[in-house]
């Protein structure tokens, strides 16, 4: 735990700087509460897991101290029981705090010591519920560590029958447009073939290692060059740009989405479609713009699926993303940081791109 506070409400005399200095000795930094409403103030802003305890003399268990003690007991989550002990004359006689605790959370973590108490004994109590509520604090954890879990299984669930269904559907479109323009059975095997394996390269590439830097031409071909049908129909314009691990990985996901659309949807659809990958490096941004001409004729998606949803909500630090359903095709437009981006003075040409395993097409 980052930080160990015990919350001390003992109004008498100088009990609380007593209280503190014990509370100290034992690694405890003392929030010394003065009233029961400054407790209760206290236990309202306190983080998840904060104070590590609370430690009330009799004098100021009063019903205020007890109602504050079981607000913040029910505002805590599952894992979290707030230890509490209370100093007090006689244990035949418990104050409204005490009481209020007992009748109300039967699990609470609750310690009553008859005074006067030695400082030895409340070091040892101090150093049990420090670590009692330092395993609680790490059951919290592997609690959040486990939902966030279950949430990544079933996106990746999701997203894998999002590929299936795209991919069934891209595949069914290559086999018909592949031999509607095959004359012969061999001609149909060999260009289908070389289709089908550009497309499992693809696949291959987008769940390679993340951390692995990419560079972009490369990346667009990879996963764009697949879903062509013919030659020329992918055009990258601008520098090349090697973009850093995560962002790479990122930004692939989405080209990969982009692509699959278009081979559905929109320019790579159909024969004379085309693609453009347009890319600006400016000194303080670059600026990577997709868009289609020559598909069919554009329309607003009534429904859109995670796939869309890929697109729509890209996100990276220092990047901003906007998509625009134009008449002549769909447009969709990246701006990032240009300290994201190392380039080169080269720039990459379509006339490379349409000699990049386009051939066969």
């Amino acid at each position: 735990m980052d930080s160990q506070t015990a919350a001390i409400l003992a109004p008498l005399g100088d009990d609380a700087a007593a209280l503190a200095r014990v509370a100290d000795s034992c690694g405890l930094e003392p929030r010394i509460c003065a009233t029961s409403d400054a407790l209760a103030d206290l236990l309202e802003a306190a983080p998840d897991g904060e104070p590590c305890l609370v430690l009330i003399a009799q004098e100021g268990a009063d019903e205020r101290a007890g109602k504050a003690l079981a607000s913040a007991l029910d505002r805590a989550p599952s894992w979290s029981r707030l230890p509490v002990i209370f100093l007090i004359a006689s244990v035949n006689r418990l104050p409204p705090a005490c009481r209020i605790i007992d009748e109300g959370f039967t699990g609470a973590i609750r310690i009553v010591l008859e005074r006067p108490v030695r400082p030895a004994v409340l070091q040892r109590q101090f150093h049990a519920l420090v670590e009692v509520r330092r395993r609680q604090l790490e059951t919290g954890e592997l609690m959040a560590q486990l939902r966030l879990s279950e949430e990544r299984q079933r996106f990746l669930l999701r997203e894998l029958r999002h590929r299936m269904s795209n991919s069934l559907t891209v595949l069914q479109s290559l086999f018909s447009l592949t031999a509607r323009h095959e004359t012969d059975l061999k001609g149909f095997l060999k260009s289908f073939s070389g289709r089908l394996k550009s497309f499992s390269d693809a696949h291959q590439a987008l769940g390679s290692n993340p951390d692995e830097t990419r560079e972009l031409s490369e990346m667009m071909r990879t996963h764009v060059l697949p879903h062509c049908i013919e030659r020329g129909q992918l055009r990258y314009e601008g520098p090349q740009l090697w973009l850093p691990r995560d962002f790479a990985f990122q930004l692939a996901l989405v080209v990969h989405e982009l692509a699959i659309n278009a081979a559905k949807h929109g320019a790579l659809s159909r024969e004379g479609g085309v693609v453009t990958v347009s890319v600006v490096e400016g000194e303080e941004r670059c600026r990577v713009t997709w868009e289609e001409t020559g598909g069919p004729p554009v329309e607003v998606p009534q429904r859109r699926g995670l796939g869309s949803a890929l697109v729509r909500s890209f996100a990276y630090s220092g990047a901003e993303a906007s998509s625009e359903y134009r008449p002549s095709g769909f447009v969709w437009e990246l701006t990032f940081d240009a300290g994201l981006a190392s380039g080169s003075a080269r720039t990459a040409s379509s006339d490379r791109d349409d000699q990049s395993g386009t051939a066969d097409r």
